[in-house]
């Protein structure tokens, strides 16, 4: 219950109605992720709700299940969603969403279809990377200094490689 968490009750800047599968820090706030794929901003300092985007319900529907999935924000305030579909991205300088690496226009060493499957955790590191875990991929890096995507995969040849493609989470 909502009330719990900002006890305004129901009124205007309230918490929507719904099951909250995820909740990530973010600059300025809170960004709530709902199990039906909606997420919520909640400012740290009014404690109201900002803005409530349904973006995702465009791509998952209740019909078909909504998805696992994890948020984070990166220093530039853009918001990576990963789920086990694929990747969504809000980028916060054009108030747009960018829903595939792809689109993203990144620097890659394989094609994209390589990499964009079974998307399962995500991270970033104090210098901005972003970590993107998978299930048959291995683990990506997205730097967003040069915007380049690296694979890091299993080599059965080298002893200091991945022990599998299977990343399932990243801490």
């Amino acid at each position: 219950n909502s009330t719990y968490f900002y006890p305004f009750g129901k009124q205007e800047h309230c918490l929507p109605d719904g099951e909250i599968y995820c909740i990530r820090e973010v600059q300025d706030g809170v960004l709530l992720g709902y199990s039906n794929c909606k997420l919520v901003w909640v400012n740290a300092l009014t404690k109201n709700v900002v803005e409530v985007d349904e973006h995702l319900q465009d791509f998952y529907s209740k019909e078909s299940g909504y998805p696992e999935f994890q948020l984070l924000q990166d220093r530039n305030k853009n918001v990576w969603v990963v789920t086990t579909q694929g990747l969504h991205v809000y980028m916060h300088n054009t108030e747009k969403w960018v829903d595939s690496l792809e689109s993203l226009g990144l620097k890659m060493e394989q094609p994209i279809s390589t990499y964009e499957n079974m998307l399962k955790c995500l991270s970033s590191d104090d210098l901005g990377n972003i970590y993107i875990g998978s299930d048959k991929t291995g683990l990506l890096k997205i730097n967003l200094d040069s915007w380049t995507l690296t694979a890091s995969q299993h080599k059965s040849e080298d002893s200091r490689s991945l022990c599998s493609n299977s990343v399932q989470s990243i801490f």
